[in-house]
């Protein structure tokens, strides 16, 4: 397989497993209410936002190091911890969360509500979009770091 395939790949299971697990938590939390206050919506994006780009550079990670140990991938990065990969995981993720945070707060200043439909669907398309972008990052950085070309 390809490094763009690997990449590619990786970014697409990403997409899905954080825009599903984004859907259902986005039900969980505002399933029972017509509308959806902004306040709540500037409350809920940085902890979706530092859920989704944890899992989404951990995991990848931990993944490509794995393969390269197991010879599915050649490089060095394989004998690194796992700490390493969970102190950049955690400084990635309150990056993003700080950031959707701030995005979050400007959108909803007003404080307006919006219906629990189009919440549903904005959280799941945001924890897919950021699932795929923050995924197909961490691999292209595990890969760099590993010498593989």
């Amino acid at each position: 397989m390809s490094l763009s395939a690997l990449i590619a790949r990786e970014a697409a299971v990403g997409a899905v497993i954080n825009g599903v697990l984004s859907a259902a938590f986005a039900f969980v939390l505002f399933g029972g209410a017509r509308v959806v206050a902004g306040a709540a919506l500037v409350a809920d994006a940085p902890v979706q936002s530092f859920a989704v780009a944890f899992v989404a550079t951990l995991v990848p990670t931990l993944l490509v190091r794995q393969r390269m140990r197991c010879g599915g991938l050649s490089g060095e990065a394989a004998t690194r911890t796992a700490g390493h990969a969970v102190v950049r995981a955690l400084l990635v993720a309150a990056a993003v969360s700080l950031g959707a945070w701030g995005v979050q707060a400007l959108l909803f200043a007003d404080g307006a509500g919006i219906d629990r439909g189009a919440v549903l669907i904005g959280k799941t398309l945001y924890g897919a979009a950021l699932g795929a972008i923050v995924t197909a990052v961490a691999v292209k950085v595990a890969i760099c770091e590993s010498g593989i070309q």
